[in-house]
């Protein structure tokens, strides 16, 4: 039996900045071809989970992150899409009906809901939620970009909300993330 280390809080800062580093250049040497071809196959695999939820929780893609916007027109269509705003050192959450009119760049580029178009969500009838990452390993951690808002927001769902990270096969770590009190671990992990 191996034993797993327990993280180290000081050395878990450094390592975590590090990771960041290595693994996203990992992630932008994934060709666009390959990119296309998991985002086609994660659509027509996750259409069936997709059914049983009536509010989910998405995210839009940027830079090189795994394509959500064939994803997010599924959710669209369905009438089923909920996207993230962060405010302050937060995220609420808003009903998108459309990309085109409702949709607006951050300070980080990132697509997000313009409150004044859009509904608010209420945070308790969010039943599935698709998390974005840099990393995740076998125990369903997941590394992301350090600033915390998904640690913070996850705990908020239902107690009967699933959380799935999604991604690249790539983003895959067989070597355990490191992690720290704040980090939330997710349901399972949709890696395409």
């Amino acid at each position: 039996m191996e034993l797993q280390p327990k993280p180290n809080k000081e050395m878990t800062i450094q390592n975590k900045n590090r990771l960041r580093n290595d693994l996203r250049k990992k992630r932008r040497a994934i060709s666009d071809q390959r990119g296309s071809e998991a985002s086609s196959k994660a659509i027509v695999q996750l259409s069936a989970l997709f059914k049983h939820h009536p509010n989910i929780l998405s995210y839009a893609s940027f830079g090189d992150e795994f394509d959500t916007q064939g994803i997010n027109q599924y959710l669209l269509s369905e009438g089923k899409l909920v996207l993230p705003k962060v405010d302050g050192n937060t995220l609420r959450t808003y009903h998108v009906e459309d990309v085109n009119t409702q949709l607006k760049k951050n300070c980080w580029g990132i697509l997000e809901p313009i409150p004044t178009k859009c509904r608010e969500a209420d945070v308790s009838k969010i039943s599935l939620s698709l998390v974005p990452g840099i990393a995740f390993d076998a125990v369903n951690h997941r590394l992301g970009y350090g600033k915390g808002f998904y640690d913070r927001f996850l705990p908020k769902l239902s107690k009967t909300s699933l959380a799935y990270g999604l991604g690249f096969k790539e983003q895959y770590s067989s070597i355990p993330l490191p992690t720290s009190p704040s980090d939330h671990p997710l349901h399972g992990l949709l890696l395409f």
